[in-house]
């Protein structure tokens, strides 16, 4: 087990980064040559050996760790921590607001571009205010992974601060996000875990948040003035978390793994390069996986002895896409190796469907999904809201659209005309209750897209649709 304990043996080098507000002192540890680096927030008492043990544990790991003093506006002034409930309206506003916090993150992320380090290769992780200012920089900026401990304020006011809280609320995350909570936790306010949860679920990235029943605040502090109550079990299982959470993100090469998969075809059919050799892909497709995207993650993969096909989700931070999601269907049988692309062409300017490029096929489907088919073609509605989960996440390629949206956008309402998808699957990829299916939908004019469907006990839990532009 391993608590973050200083233990007065490693000592952090200090540097300075230069922001729209002066100089800012950054503590490090580690290799700048690392593969990798994790950016290191603080709480609202400051920089403090907690912060000096954490970097040090990062960079052990193998990490370049760097730390910023976020207060350094104050010049050194003594952090006024405050010590009963009346002294906080004040040290809210002793606080740096998000605006300071986005100008001291961007110059930290700008400095760690300039020695390698694109964003791909960058995470973030923080504490209390600092774990708050990692869910900010985690909406704003494509990071590969952050890791939040125990940060009141996201989704509702702590205290009488927090004066941009709408705006952080109205952020989408654009980095997969781990948030770590104790439930006895002073700082957070009754139910906002609950909402926190409800925000993150709806991100586009991976996310988790995880509780931990009768914990405090800064459980993994071990520290006689640390503001909380130090909990060794939670405080283990969270470090492992969270290193397991770093390095899943940073240290996986999805990038040169899908430009392996696309180079091994023989031919691969994009929605805008066409039916191609991988080279003419690679030159004219705008989701080719190159250095143009800052990030490629995969989100989902799902194979068969006939095929497999992958998830991704590419992001950069300009222009604009800066967030594609696309799947990757690849056949397993055949003489000729072949790969289909699909993504919304729509974000890229194009106005026209792709038109179909598979004939519809004559496989037997799964039962559940063989159900849901049917009532989505003939627009029953009863049998779709049985299918359909009540807390189903929808992802259309125009964003997430609730439920009722998609059943009233299919179904024939009561005494109504006649509605319905008409839809014919090409293709079936199976995997433990998760179907990926290429489909021609035949509303004209005709078109061809991918949906992965999730399936639990016969209800579907998860939709995820490829296609576009579409004109219903």
């Amino acid at each position: 087990m391993t608590t973050f304990v200083p233990d007065g043996t490693t000592t952090p080098a200090l540097i300075e980064i230069t922001t729209a507000d002066g100089s800012m002192p950054v503590r490090t540890a580690g290799d700048p040559a690392a593969d990798a680096a994790i950016i290191v927030l603080h709480q609202a008492s400051g920089p403090t050996p907690h912060i000096d043990a954490v970097i040090a544990d990062l960079s052990d790991l193998g990490y370049y760790a760097v730390a910023p003093d976020l207060f350094y506006r104050r010049k050194n002034e003594p952090v006024p921590f405050p010590s009963d409930p009346s002294m906080l309206p004040a040290f809210d506003a002793w606080l740096p607001g998000d605006s300071d916090l986005l100008t001291d993150l961007s110059a930290v992320t700008d400095h760690l571009g300039d020695n390698g380090f694109d964003l791909g290769h960058v995470g973030v992780m923080g504490y209390s205010f600092g774990g708050r200012a990692t869910y900010l920089a985690a909406a704003t900026w494509p990071f590969a992974a952050a890791v939040t401990y125990y940060a009141g304020g996201i989704g509702r006011h702590l205290h009488v601060g927090n004066p941009d809280l709408a705006a952080l609320r109205g952020k989408t995350l654009r980095t997969p996000w781990l948030g770590l909570f104790g439930e006895a936790d002073h700082f957070i306010g009754e139910g906002e875990l609950d909402l926190l949860e409800t925000l993150v679920g709806n991100a586009p990235v991976a996310t988790s948040l995880v509780r931990y029943p009768g914990v405090q605040h800064s459980f993994d502090v071990d520290v006689p003035e640390a503001p909380g109550a130090f909990d060794a079990d939670a405080a283990a299982n969270a470090r492992s978390r969270a290193i397991e959470f770093l390095n899943l993100h940073l240290r996986r090469d999805d990038r040169q793994e899908l430009i392996a998969v696309l180079s091994q075809q023989d031919w691969v059919d994009d929605p805008i390069a066409g039916f191609a050799t991988p080279d003419t892909v690679r030159s004219s497709s705008p989701v080719w996986p190159d250095s143009r995207w800052a990030t490629v993650e995969l989100t989902m993969h799902v194979r068969n002895d006939r095929r497999e096909v992958r998830e991704y989700l590419l992001r950069r931070a300009d222009p604009a896409p800066v967030e594609v999601p696309i799947a990757v269907v690849v056949d397993r049988d055949g003489s000729d190796r072949r790969a289909r692309i699909y993504f919304d062409k729509s974000l890229f300017g194009s106005d026209q469907p792709r038109r179909p490029i598979l004939a519809p096929g004559t496989d037997d489907l799964p039962p559940d999904l063989a159900e849901y088919h049917r009532a989505l073609v003939s627009g029953d509605r009863e049998s779709l809201e049985k299918i359909i989960a009540s807390d189903a996440r929808i992802q259309s390629p125009y964003g997430v659209i609730d439920r009722g949206r998609f059943v009233d956008e299919f179904a024939t309402a009561p005494g109504g005309p006649e509605r319905g998808a008409p839809v014919e699957y090409c293709t079936v990829t199976a995997e433990s209750g998760t179907y990926a299916c290429e489909f021609i939908g035949w509303r004209r004019p005709p078109h061809c897209g991918v949906a992965v469907y999730r399936f639990v006990d016969g209800r579907l839990q998860a939709m995820r649709v490829y296609e576009g532009p579409v004109y219903r």
